[in-house]
């Protein structure tokens, strides 16, 4: 794809470089002058960029994280260097906590009753085709996908979007009705520009799997999904008529589509029955 040969994306860049540094953080004592090509990278985009925008606030902290580690690191020459770089650059290290770099968890032993919920929260779900009439609020799918974003992500970099439509302005750009539609169509995209060439096709995996979180979180709220792939190849109409009606940037893919809706008190929904773990399954 064109797309590709115009490589990464800066804001996906730094915020894969940012976590590679963040994954050399969990190592107690890692090797000398390790990560400083990175962090020296990641200073040249912060400039380069010189705003506010998500990924340089995480890349940021990140850095900020990672010099606190070297000016206490156990080996001189990286204490040296961490003065060094810090002179150099007059950069001003931010408060990071809970913006970058580590931090601690304490395990929490699930109780009977939350695995439960759990279990329950996966057995339940359904992929639904009928909804009620009542109005999803936009506050709903913004916790939806809240929850959803903590998926896992290549190297944390995201690279999804949500579009929401209402299925009439769908079908007035059609000029047909839809064969299934819920209260509102998600649009789930991936950029294909947050990946360099050697990761072809990641671009699908990561929104692709937010895709699989989001329909459990929409669930837990109490909003049914359908996922389909019907119509979106790129060159379909419905593909071009998606592209206009969101103005998604040329490097986004669409990668499925989603409608949702609330629950009917009673509705139904197909066996669709699974196949034993044992048939998945093999251990090696």
């Amino acid at each position: 794809m064109q797309q590709l040969t115009l490589g990464q994306k800066s804001d996906y860049e730094l915020l894969q470089l940012s976590h590679r540094l963040e994954k050399g953080l969990l190592i107690a004592n890692p090797r000398p002058l390790w990560g400083w090509e990175k962090a020296n990278r990641i200073f040249e985009l912060i400039n380069e960029k010189n705003d506010s925008s998500f990924s340089s606030k995480t890349a940021d902290a990140v850095l900020s994280a990672f010099l606190e580690s070297k000016q206490n690191s156990v080996f001189e020459e990286d204490r040296k260097k961490a003065s060094q770089f810090l002179d150099a650059t007059q950069y001003c290290p931010v408060n990071y906590i809970k913006q970058g770099g580590v931090h601690r968890i304490v395990k929490d032993q699930f109780t009977v009753q939350e695995q439960e919920l759990i279990v329950r929260l996966f057995n339940t779900r359904h992929s639904c085709r009928e909804f009620s009439e009542a109005k999803i609020p936009n506050d709903i799918i913004i916790n939806a996908v809240e929850l959803a974003n903590r998926c896992p992500s290549a190297c944390n970099r995201q690279p999804y979007r949500v579009y929401v439509l209402e299925p009439s302005v769908l079908e007035d750009k059609l000029s047909r009705k839809l064969q299934y539609k819920g209260d509102k169509t998600l649009i789930i995209s991936g950029d294909i520009r947050a990946f360099s060439t050697s990761e072809m096709l990641d671009w699908i995996v990561s929104p692709s799997i937010f895709a699989a979180y989001l329909t459990l979180s929409l669930h837990s709220l109490g909003v049914g999904s359908c996922v389909v792939r019907k119509d979106l190849v790129k060159s379909s109409e419905y593909n071009k008529v998606i592209r206009t009606l969101t103005g998604m940037d040329e490097s986004e893919q669409i990668i499925l589509e989603m409608f949702i809706g609330y629950y009917k008190d009673e509705f139904v929904v197909p066996v669709s029955n699974r196949a034993s773990a044992k048939e998945i399954v093999k251990f090696i």
